[in-house]
C-alpha cells in the first residue's frame, strides 16, 4: 500500500468513528445541556431566596432578642422535638408497612 491509500483509510476511519462523549448515533448532548440549564434556572433563584431567608432570620434573632429562656422553656422545646420525632417515625413506619402489605 502506498502512503496516500493508508492516509485515506485512516481518515475514513477517523470520520466514521464517534467521539467518546457522543456514543449514541442520535446526538442527545444538547438535550442534556438544556435540562441541566433548566435545573439551574430553578436552583439559582431558590438558593437566593434561601440566603435571603437565612439573613432575615439571623437579623431578627439579633435585633429581637428577649430575655433568657427559663428551664420550663427548654423542657417544652425538648418535649416538642421528641413528640415531633415520634410522630415522624410513626408516619414513616406506616408508609413502609403500607408499601409492603398494601
Amino acid at each position: 500500500m502506498t502512503a496516500d491509500v493508508e492516509a485515506s483509510e485512516s481518515m475514513a476511519g477517523f470520520m466514521t468513528r464517534m467521539p467518546p462523549w457522543n456514543k449514541r448515533p442520535d446526538n442527545r448532548l444538547p438535550h442534556a445541556y438544556i435540562g441541566f440549564m433548566r435545573s439551574w434556572l430553578w436552583s439559582i433563584p431558590l438558593l437566593a431566596l434561601l440566603a435571603l431567608a437565612l439573613w432575615f432570620a439571623g437579623d431578627a434573632w439579633l435585633h429581637l432578642a428577649g430575655g433568657p429562656i427559663p428551664l420550663y422553656g427548654y423542657v417544652a422545646i425538648a418535649g416538642g422535638v421528641l413528640i415531633s420525632l415520634m410522630v415522624g417515625g410513626g408516619l414513616m413506619a406506616l408508609a413502609f408497612y403500607s408499601a409492603r402489605n398494601g
